[in-house]
């Protein structure tokens, strides 16, 4: 079995540390693993922690409540007919 180079260790520790994984864990996993399910492990949390930093960005924006423009109505460019110039032509 090829034995995993450091930097796949520890960029596969790195990501599953951030996901709060356990460090004993992830000295099992690493002492197991072939590479390719190391490679295949490493993807998947390379994923999901891509997802969890959309998410936290497009909740924090939703969050955020920046104003949003009004819409204009298409071929409305006047008054409303219940303002005061529209009663005033009758």
């Amino acid at each position: 079995m090829p034995r995993l180079t450091d930097e796949e260790r520890g960029e596969f520790s790195s990501r599953a540390r951030s996901l709060f994984i356990s460090r004993a864990t992830i000295a099992w996993f690493l002492e197991t693993a072939t590479p390719g399910q190391l490679s295949a492990c490493s993807g998947m949390l390379a994923r999901e922690l891509e997802s969890r930093e959309r998410s936290k960005r497009a909740r924090l924006l939703r969050q955020a409540r920046f104003p949003v423009p009004k819409a204009v109505e298409r071929g409305s460019t006047g008054p409303t007919s219940g303002s005061r110039r529209a009663g005033a032509a009758r």
